[in-house]
């Protein structure tokens, strides 16, 4: 069985799948997530935010593939993203779909990467 921690850098891997596809059908979305993120940095000066300042700067199509790569750098930005303001993510239901799909994803992963292999 996974790990929490695997399930939820899925769970965030999702839904910006979700976001990647909403950008791609209205890339002025990107100054929503560009607001956000000013927001952010008035809350805390980080690190991620210059990377994310950096990404928000790339052309919708780039974005959109960079933000769905499942390397370390995307999995650890994910955490502090500034596009989960592009779309709603407070439905419980919509969550609790989205958390199921990624645990069922990383145990059916998990079953084939335990096979003999044959």
């Amino acid at each position: 069985m996974p790990n929490a921690e695997d399930v939820n850098n899925r769970v965030k891997l999702f839904f910006h799948r979700l976001i990647a596809r909403r950008i791609g059908q209205d890339p002025s979305l990107l100054d929503v997530a560009r607001c956000a993120l000013a927001r952010q940095r008035e809350r805390a000066d980080l690190d991620c935010y210059d990377e994310w300042d950096r990404l928000l700067r790339l052309d919708a199509v780039t974005l959109r593939q960079v933000i769905i790569q499942r390397d370390e750098r995307m999995t650890r930005l994910r955490s502090s993203s500034p596009l989960a303001s592009v779309i709603d993510v407070r439905d419980p239901a919509l969550r609790r779909r989205i958390w199921r799909a990624s645990r069922i994803a990383l145990e059916k992963r998990g079953l084939r990467a335990h096979r003999p292999h044959e």
